[in-house]
């Protein structure tokens, strides 16, 4: 994996607090805005601990993170928790 990309994905960790989470998909898309820019965005999809596969592909489990990084600036865009749910160390801080 590119260096900068697994920086982000290690910032995204630290930041969210998601020690104990596991990366279980990421993906790269790209789109132009209205200024006819092109923007391209790291999708980050955090599984939470007890959970190893989700039962169904088209459904991310309770308390999945779902994390959109804007890669032109490294900013983060949006960060959902599926269900309002969230499992992380509540010692690292909150979102």
């Amino acid at each position: 994996m590119n260096a900068n990309i697994q920086q982000l994905i290690d910032q995204t960790r630290m930041k969210f607090g998601l020690d104990h989470y596991h990366l279980k998909r990421h993906g790269f898309y790209r789109y132009v805005n209205m200024f006819n820019e092109t923007i391209y965005k790291l999708n980050m999809e955090w599984f939470p601990p007890y959970e190893t596969e989700p039962e169904d592909d088209d459904l991310n489990p309770d308390g999945t993170a779902v994390i959109e990084v804007n890669l032109n600036t490294g900013q983060v865009e949006s960060a959902v928790f599926v269900m309002g749910k969230t499992y992380i160390c509540k010692e690292r801080g909150s979102v």
